[in-house]
């Protein structure tokens, strides 16, 4: 998951997760389907952007949904930071830097961040089998970060900013990146034994 692969709902009130894959699913249950077809060749791919895919996936080891609670934990560091957690201008250095995070993981002073935003970011940004979610959502839900939050209603209140948009495919409140992902592949196809070094 990355913050390419949300996008708002509707009324603006969320976001929801967008499949990333260009397609236009027809139902649920053809989503599902796909999903089923290819679960375990994806569980074992190296896709995404760098800077939030999670150590285990950067290892070649498999892995679950944890993965996902990895990169939300990492968009919410760059959402209140303003960069991503293991930031670098070279894609290896970044992942270098995520499989070896207990060494990197630092939070700016000048970010000001509350004690319980920094737990909850560490809270998911670590190991898969600790790591916050990896027993269900609720986990991260009850966290002290998120108390003011009434989950139940959360689709009925009225959302804090929304977006000016001409339609569905408007993404002119988008940034525009270069993509990296065809280099990374190609880097990690050649490096992996390089990321287990320091």
């Amino acid at each position: 998951m990355t913050e390419d692969n949300l996008r708002r709902s509707a009324d603006a009130n969320g976001c929801v997760p967008d499949k990333g894959d260009g397609s236009n699913w027809k139902s649920p249950l053809e989503q599902l389907q796909h999903w089923q077809m290819n679960r375990r060749t994806q569980a074992f791919s190296t896709v995404g952007t760098p800077d939030y895919i999670a150590p285990e996936v950067l290892l070649k080891k498999g892995y679950g949904i944890e993965c996902d609670w990895w990169s939300l934990g990492a968009i919410m560091y760059e959402m209140l930071v303003g960069y991503p957690p293991f930031y670098s201008d070279d894609p290896i250095t970044t992942c270098k830097k995520i499989v070896h995070w207990r060494n990197h993981l630092r939070f700016p002073a000048e970010a000001r961040l509350t004690p319980e935003a920094k737990d909850l970011i560490r809270s998911l940004l670590r190991d898969a089998d600790t790591r916050l979610g990896s027993r269900g959502a609720d986990e991260i839900k009850a966290h002290p970060w998120f108390k003011d939050v009434n989950w139940d209603m959360l689709y009925e209140m009225e959302a804090a900013y929304k977006p000016e948009v001409n339609g569905d495919l408007d993404t002119q409140n988008f940034m525009k990146y270069d993509e990296v992902a065809s280099h990374l592949s190609r880097c990690l196809s050649h490096s992996l034994p390089l990321l287990s070094e320091r």
